[in-house]
Parts: structure tokens; sequence; C-alpha cells
């Protein structure tokens, strides 16, 4: 399932009264007949779904630039940390685990 379809299942309850508030009681109360109704109905249906869409769309933008902006430091950060790793022959323990704590020397 796309990202898509799930910001606009997760969405579908506001829209839906959302909708019932700015569409179906001006209908029931007789507001339908007046020709900015139409106007207002246009914008009441378009705006909504193009920002789900908009808001999709920037979260998809923040997740490319996020990896794109990873893989970069992390191809570098390899890069340093293969070149300051020191040859598996010269490794050396830390030395947080050559000592030994206090309490293992007092016994």
């Amino acid at each position: 399932m796309t990202r898509i379809v799930r910001a606009f299942r997760r969405a579908a309850l506001p829209l839906i009264s959302y909708y019932a508030i700015t569409l179906a009681l001006p209908v029931a109360n007789g507001a339908a007949r007046a020709d900015a109704f139409l106007d207002h109905a246009l914008v009441v249906l378009v705006v909504p779904p193009v920002a789900v869409l908009l808001t999709c769309a920037a979260g998809w933008s923040t997740r490319v630039v996020a990896n794109l902006t990873f893989l970069g430091n992390s191809s570098r950060k390899a890069t340093r940390l293969r070149a300051s790793t020191p040859h598996s022959h010269q490794q050396q323990r830390p030395a947080s685990l050559t000592t030994r704590s206090p309490a293992s020397q007092r016994s």
C-alpha cells in the first residue's frame, strides 16, 4: 500500500466530517440554490485532497534529502573509519577492558 493511500485512509474520517459540515448542512438548509455555494463546494472538494498530496510530497522530499545526506555522511565516515582503524594485528583492547574495576581489586 502506498504512502498516499495510507494518508488518504488516515484523513478519511476528518475529511468526511469536514464535508458533512461544510457541504451537507448547507445543502440541507437550502443554500445549494445560491450561486456562491457552487464556488464554495468546489473549493471545499478540491483543497483538502490537494493538501494531503502536498503533505505526502513534502514528506517524500524530506526523506529523500535525509537519505542523501545520510548516504553522503556515512560514506565519508566509513572512509575516515577505515583510514583510522589499525590493522587487525595491531589492535589493542580498550583500556576499560584491560584494567580491573575497584571491586575486583579488593578481592
